[in-house]
């Protein structure tokens, strides 16, 4: 099976996957009608070419964060906090946030001598797949599409 690789160099499963409609295609170009072999050529090129296009989007895009956060970090070294006028662009910068360590606060506030301080929660963990499985549902967000 020939497997292709996009422009930017990554392979992709959905495309070998592509091929297969179109070797299927070309071997049964003498038994189809000519405009049912046409549509699934259509289709499978459509395929082709739109998986093709989002693994280069995705490439760039992943290309693009890294830019942009290796530029952040500099900026970060180079400004104080505040916001800077830079041309046309302000540029602001923050400490990073304080966390709450939950941790060290339940080592010197245990929950056994400050119960006014915890609730019960449901540990999730603990219920049985099955039966997690009966409580589950499909959320409003559509699917994902992945291209390797």
């Amino acid at each position: 099976m020939q497997k292709h690789t996009s422009t930017t160099g990554q392979s992709t499963d959905i495309l070998e996957e592509v091929d297969e409609v179109l070797a299927t295609n070309q071997s049964t170009a003498g038994t189809n009608d000519v405009e049912e072999i046409d549509e699934e050529q259509a289709r499978a090129d459509e395929l082709h070419q739109l998986a093709v296009k989002a693994a280069d989007a995705e490439t760039q895009s992943k290309e693009y964060a890294a830019q942009a956060k290796e530029a952040k970090a500099r900026l970060y070294e180079l400004l104080e906090l505040g916001s800077h006028q830079i041309g046309n662009l302000t540029v602001t910068v923050t400490k990073p946030p304080a966390r709450f360590n939950a941790a060290a606060f339940e080592a010197n506030y245990p929950a056994e001598v400050n119960p006014h301080m915890y609730k019960q929660v449901l540990d999730t963990s603990a219920i049985p797949p099955k039966l997690k499985k009966d409580f589950s549902e499909v959320g409003a967000a559509s699917g994902t599409v992945k291209i390797k």
